[in-house]
């Protein structure tokens, strides 16, 4: 699996950071699970970099069209 970072800010919380990384907060496990040595304790410190597994985004608007309007 392919990761990027991000480096937490001072109150930022698990969920935070999924919304932000992904627009979604159930990506929220994702995250923790790519994490173990991170607490699930709220907040987490300032200054951790997290890796954030890189997910393929599909856009749903066209996946649920016809295949001749996509």
């Amino acid at each position: 699996m392919s990761y990027t970072t991000h480096t937490v800010q001072q109150g930022e919380r698990w969920d935070n950071i999924a919304f932000a990384c992904y627009g979604d907060v159930k990506y929220t496990p994702d995250i923790q699970t790519a994490n173990p040595e991170v607490p699930l304790d709220e907040p987490i410190p300032a200054g951790t970099v997290l890796r954030i597994p890189i997910k393929e985004v599909i856009d749903t608007q066209t996946e649920l069209l016809p295949p001749w309007k996509k």
